[in-house]
């Protein structure tokens, strides 16, 4: 009997493993998919260096925010005047 239960255990311990794999597998999966690992730069090259692809997201957003600033100065601008 006691060794019914000892077995028991075992594979039950072996099931909660395998369930545990692939939940870590799946997190993993979702984390690596959720990454930029491949951009064109400015100049039309496609790269894959970490390095090169934050410098060409900093510099996405750094222009973003620019060309909002001048338009919104600009909307500023022609406000004032219709006033």
């Amino acid at each position: 009997m006691i060794g019914a239960i000892i077995l028991y255990r075992a594979r039950l311990a072996l099931v909660w493993r395998k369930k545990e794999q692939i939940l870590s597998k799946s997190e993993n999966d979702r984390e690596s998919k959720s990454c930029i690992r491949r951009v064109y730069t400015e100049d039309g090259c496609l790269t894959s260096d970490l390095k090169k692809i934050m410098k060409e997201v900093e510099s996405f957003y750094s222009k973003l925010y620019l060309e909002d600033d001048l338009k919104l100065s600009e909307i500023e601008l022609n406000f004032s005047l219709q006033s």
